[in-house]
């Protein structure tokens, strides 16, 4: 059948391997794995990768059923402990090989293809997340086999609890490789870097400090938003995009450091967008698979060199009057990788804030009731909407908090699926043992659905929000969205802020009108906001 793998002793595999045979995924009978190759005749370059492709063709994704009371996979290329062999044959496809569960076993054990192994990955994830039935399913604790690597997910109080406490967790070493493949930081300048740096991003976007960048953001918002013009139609998500990205990076990076003419700034969203679409997929996975998110990798890379120079060049001695990337050049060490790390700080105040701008529009424009709750609080502190020039203060935002709320209740609901940490001694939640080397993954997209915490969980309901001690910086128990302990977001406070601002400028200047239903959102993601599944389309106008 096409697609489909044929079973082959060892020994013909191997020849087929020599031959060029495209595909040998599978295991002979009563062989204890399921191993696969790709050396392709068609493509004799890929041969000399063969060292460092093979795994990534042989690993296999296993659910192992924490219910059984066992807890631990192999991380060799089989499967052990009474596992499923995978003697049948797995059907071959550019994503995932499936291979069919044994009657009566209830895992699943998929086999991960070389061109796009994080996509398989991530669709088996997310389809176990999709409900706490799902998560109840599966057990408190479980892991998954992927890429070589064991992720090990903990969906249960005790297991939140160690997930955010345990010393025997690092989160330096679970993300040192994420960080290594998508800008090219080595490990001993990453480790040597990242605790100053987290302290000063902190610090710096503390909000104490917010009303340092809020009114030079709201300015070139207004700059930005100018140029969709008094009336429009198109995808709300690309609306928003086109006016985050200029004005929040002549907002961190200094005006004029970065590109600023349309067809310019049209390049510049272009590879910034390839970037982030495949940032995940690229964190996990060699370059060579992404030839486009390369290409725009390097040409971000080499735009940074320039802006790096312009940022020194005019770096002021008066700290108030820096920059935020001026003051990463002065934390920095190793000033040859202050390119590397401005790529890196442009898509962690990009890369979620724009799917959640849009997320926050998209919920508010399809409930009518909230849409008028949040005409009305914008009337109460600005008067009648429709100015063409409205200043908005962050003493201003602190007056509207149902915008606040509607921007973290977009969050809940749109939140990461997992965040990680690597286990570095092995640790014991309930009776399960978790080794050394797992990764351990907290999902976000879980704790935001458990009824326990967050009522009718599936509801974008604003108004639960009012529960939360804002004034005093605490969310909601159990709202995970940012991290939890030492390790939140450092620019938490500033995303929410610039969001607000965006949600707050958008309605007050135009009226929309929904030509689409709200999309439900994408299932290739993993790690970050969830993006939209299909366009948003809107018809606007400025108000009279």
């Amino acid at each position: 059948m096409p697609g489909q793998a044929e079973q082959r002793p060892g020994p013909a595999r191997a020849a087929e391997r020599q031959n060029g045979s495209r595909c040998a995924l599978g295991s002979a009978p009563g062989t204890p794995h399921c191993q696969g190759s790709f050396v392709s005749a068609e493509k004799p370059e890929l041969a000399s990768l063969h060292q460092e492709l093979d795994p990534l063709v042989r690993s296999c994704v296993s659910v192992r059923e924490s219910a059984s009371g066992v807890h631990r996979a192999s991380q060799e290329r089989g499967y052990q402990d009474g596992l499923w062999t995978g003697s049948q044959c797995c059907r071959w496809s550019p994503g995932a090989a499936q291979l069919p569960p044994k009657p009566g076993v209830q895992e699943m054990v998929w086999g991960i293809g070389v061109w796009d192994p994080l996509t398989a990955q991530t669709r088996l994830l997310l389809s176990t997340m999709g409900t706490q039935t799902s998560c109840s399913h599966h057990g408190p604790v479980f892991t998954i086999f992927a890429l070589g690597k064991r992720f090990t997910f903990v969906t249960e109080e005790e297991g939140t609890e160690v997930f955010f406490k345990s010393e025997d967790l690092n989160f330096e070493q679970a993300v040192q490789q994420a960080v290594k493949n998508a800008v090219s930081v080595p490990a001993e300048a990453f480790y040597e870097n990242h605790g100053n740096l987290y302290s000063m991003m902190k610090g710096k976007m503390s909000p104490s400090n917010l009303h340092m960048f809020s009114g030079t953001l709201c300015k070139e918002l207004h700059e930005h938003m100018a140029h969709l013009g008094t009336d429009g139609t198109g995808d709300l998500n690309a609306l928003v995009r086109h006016v985050m990205y200029p004005a929040v990076v002549n907002t961190l990076f200094g005006k004029g450091i970065c590109p600023t003419s349309p067809s310019e700034i049209k390049e510049f969203e272009e590879h910034f967008q390839k970037y982030d679409e495949d940032f995940e997929y690229a964190s996990q996975m060699p370059e060579c698979f992404l030839r486009n998110w390369s290409k725009s990798k390097k040409w971000l890379l080499k735009l940074f060199e320039k802006v790096v120079l312009d940022a020194e060049r005019t770096n002021p001695s008066e700290i108030t009057s820096k920059t935020l990337l001026q003051h990463l050049l002065d934390n920095l060490q190793g000033k040859h990788l202050a390119p590397k790390y401005g790529l890196l700080m442009l898509w962690a105040a990009q890369a979620n804030a724009v799917p959640v701008a849009f997320w926050t529009l998209a919920f508010i424009l399809s409930n009518p009731a909230i849409y008028k709750k949040v005409m009305e609080d914008l009337a109460s502190v600005f008067g009648k909407a429709g100015k063409d020039t409205l200043e908005v203060s962050e003493e201003d935002l602190k007056k509207i908090p149902f915008i606040k709320w509607c921007t973290l209740e977009a969050i809940r609901l749109r939140s990461p699926g997992a965040i990680t940490k690597k286990v570095i001694n092995p640790i014991r939640i309930k009776n399960f043992t978790i080794p050394a080397g797992d990764m351990l993954m907290l999902s976000p997209y879980w704790l935001h659905r458990n009824p326990k915490y967050f009522p009718d969980p599936e509801m974008f309901k604003p108004d639960r929000w009012k529960e939360a001690n804002l004034e005093k910086n605490a969310f909601l128990d159990s709202f995970v969205a940012f991290g939890g302990g030492k390790h939140q977001c450092p620019g938490r406070w500033f995303a929410i802020m610039e969001i607000q601002l965006l949600v707050v400028l958008f309605l007050y200047k135009y009226e929309f009108v929904l030509l689409d239903a709200v999309p439900k959102e994408s299932p290739l993601h993993l790690v970050g906001t969830q993006q939209p599944m299909a366009p948003l389309q809107v018809r606007y106008k400025c108000r009279e």
